[in-house]
């Protein structure tokens, strides 16, 4: 299974997409040196599988790196 998330900055938001399907994505935005998210939503038929932590961790970690 093939998890990506990249950021969509037009849309100001990570996306996460599983085998090319977008499933999730998380809202933010920049203030200053700061960056809020404001907002991550999964797909409702993809609860439960551990997502929306994929999501975080992968939005965190990119957003850390910039």
């Amino acid at each position: 299974m093939s998890r990506i998330v990249e950021d969509n900055p037009g849309d100001r938001r990570f996306e996460l997409r599983v085998d090319g399907e977008l499933v999730g994505w998380s809202e933010y935005q920049p203030v200053g040196d700061s960056v809020i998210v404001a907002h991550t939503e999964i797909d409702e038929r993809r609860e439960g599988e551990g997502l929306g932590s994929v999501l975080v961790r992968a939005t965190l970690d990119q957003i850390r790196a910039s």
